[in-house]
């Protein structure tokens, strides 16, 4: 990032405002010709070095991915008795309320001061992309885009798994369609032994049962389920993980115990979406 990003904006700025400087590659340092001023261009993975230096200003580039002991051990060695003005500062996209918000935004310190820049006051980007925060807005989910483009704080670790949930709109009484199949779907355990009845309505899927049953076999769920879907007309598509293939004590696996009971209580069409294999990552 240091590279890429900081060093090639920089050399850019420098080269375009024919300011003269040397850069020595080998140990990362900047020197500006006409005062003499040397910059260390450094990364903070291994901030613990950056003890030993007398700063007149640092900057940080991505602080929400700096650790806080990186800021802190910076903001120790602004002692430069040359500097005319101590400063350090930083820019940051926001991720959730992590120690950069608590120590910039919500309780900042005397002598602190944060800027929050608003993404479409860019005009030179919109001046080259006009359409730039519309392309990203329509490939970033809403949290994400409000995150990342908005600079908005949000508390994207904690709350509903599903942000983009809403059970005034997502909960309503639906029945099954007749002329799309049921699927379901199960994870094969004791207690609880859990399943769920759903179908896909041109893309969309529809859940619309969910079967929790406390100390059950596998039969025990395939006979519940029958009870709430006795017949369906477009059949049924049963969906699990490979883990059902493996045998039990008794000598027969959980599909088996599956495919035994339909093929006398089911008469439509049955298809079994289940790998054979559980898959390595």
């Amino acid at each position: 990032m240091l590279r890429d990003a900081t060093l090639a904006t920089l050399f850019d700025i420098l080269n375009t405002n024919l300011i003269p400087y040397e850069y020595t590659k080998s140990d990362n340092v900047l020197t500006m010709v006409d005062t003499q001023s040397r910059v260390l261009c450094r990364s903070i993975d291994e901030f613990e070095r950056l003890r030993g230096t007398n700063l007149a200003w640092f900057a940080l580039d991505e602080l929400t991915y700096s650790p806080e002991a990186a800021w802190l051990v910076l903001e120790g060695r602004l002692r430069d008795p040359k500097a005319s003005r101590l400063c350090g500062f930083a820019v940051w996209t926001p991720k959730g309320y992590d120690w950069v918000y608590r120590k910039f935004i919500s309780d900042p310190r005397p002598g602190y001061q944060t800027t929050l820049a608003r993404p479409f006051e860019n005009r030179h980007l919109l001046e080259q992309i006009p359409d730039f925060y519309e392309l990203l807005k329509s490939s970033y989910d809403d949290s994400f885009f409000q995150q990342e483009v908005l600079g908005k704080y949000l508390n994207v670790q904690a709350g509903v798994v599903y942000y983009a949930f809403n059970r005034q709109e997502h909960v309503k009484h639906i029945q099954a369609r007749p002329n799309s199949p049921l699927l379901w779907a199960l994870d094969f355990n004791v207690d609880p032994m859990c399943s769920v009845v759903a179908q896909v309505i041109d893309g969309t899927v529809f859940v619309l049962d969910e079967i929790i049953l406390r100390r059950a076999s596998t039969l025990q769920a395939c006979e519940e389920f029958t009870r709430r879907f006795p017949y369906h007309p477009r059949g049924i598509a049963v969906y699990g993980d490979a883990s059902g293939n493996n045998l039990h004590t008794t000598g027969t696996s959980d599909y088996h115990i599956v495919r035994e009971y339909f093929a006398t209580a089911h008469s439509g069409p049955l298809h079994y979406k289940v790998p054979k294999a559980i898959q390595a990552s």
